[in-house]
């Protein structure tokens, strides 16, 4: 008579259990990390909409990353927008999100090698372009033009050289602006060639912070007072001389002479430009949605 092995027929149902288990588990895991995920850009958009960037007078540019118009890709002039790109995607055309304008000064880059990549998972968490090193994108309007208030959410991830976040572009000379690091690692505004301004507001690799740059003006004598701020921290007010007016604006390196230098490297999630230098309880106001949003500690 045959005899029948109960006891492994049993051990191969109990694996196939424990197998179902655990596949169970793993799919469930997955899925609510993909739900926190929704729930994180969510938020980030609720604090996006509702926060009091629109409402202040003067707003001209907004680049953001967590709302669904933000991105299209393609190249060569050829766009199509995405409004959820994969991660590590090329990223074509930054749209601008000012809802007060009907008129945007979107930021592109037609070729493919020199797009900026979307990163899903950055600064807390939530999406960032990543320029590293070649990576750049123009605008059709400078950023330093008059007076101004701009804020930048950003981590730099090199500490290599001078790296410029946001520039002006001109066509000929040296003087334009750019918003970035200089070679001691510190966050400040200078000018390509010729000066920095130099502060004491300096964080470590791949620490997100809220930058600012604000302006009264440049005056038709070419110079200006600016102040910097790094999470709500002030450097002293500085007089700039010599600048020179661009017109239009770079994103991840200076532009000059037809050029570039100066790359960027490291992730940008939130450019906000204002055409006036804002109140101090404005720029209060924005520094406070914005550490919220991005989980940044001000001072």
């Amino acid at each position: 008579m045959t005899r029948i092995n109960f006891k492994k027929a049993f051990s191969l149902i109990e694996l196939s259990i424990v197998i179902l288990i655990i596949g169970i588990l793993v799919a469930g895991i997955i899925q609510s990390s993909r739900l926190v995920s929704m729930m994180k850009i969510q938020s980030a958009r609720s604090l996006t909409t509702s926060s009091p960037v629109s409402s202040i007078k003067g707003l001209t540019i907004w680049f953001e990353t967590s709302l669904d118009k933000n991105f299209a890709t393609g190249s060569s002039g050829s766009y199509t927008e995405n409004p959820s790109p994969d991660n590590n995607s090329s990223i074509a055309q930054w749209n601008d999100v000012n809802p007060v304008s009907s008129y945007k000064f979107n930021a592109v880059q037609p070729n493919i090698a020199e797009q900026p990549i979307f990163i899903d998972k950055a600064i807390n968490n939530l999406p960032a372009l990543r320029f590293s090193g070649n990576k750049s994108m123009a605008i059709t309007t400078p950023f330093f033009d008059e007076a101004f208030s701009i804020f930048m959410i950003a981590t730099r991830s090199s500490d290599v050289g001078w790296q410029c976040m946001i520039s002006d572009i001109i066509n000929s000379g040296t003087g334009e602006l750019c918003a970035g690091k200089d070679a001691t690692n510190t966050w400040t505004i200078y000018q390509p060639f010729l000066v920095g301004l130099p502060t004491s507001l300096s964080t470590p690799l791949n620490t997100p912070v809220i930058f600012e740059v604000h302006s009264q003006g440049i005056s038709s004598s070419n110079s200006a007072s600016v102040n910097l701020y790094l999470n709500s921290t002030s450097s002293a007010t500085r007089n700039m001389t010599g600048i020179v007016r661009g017109n239009s604006g770079g994103i991840g390196r200076s532009i000059i002479n037809g050029g570039g230098a100066d790359f960027w490297v490291g992730d940008i999630s939130e450019i906000i430009v204002f055409k006036r230098m804002i109140s101090n309880d404005e720029r209060l106001d924005v520094e406070k949605y914005l550490a919220k949003k991005y989980a940044i500690k001000i001072t």
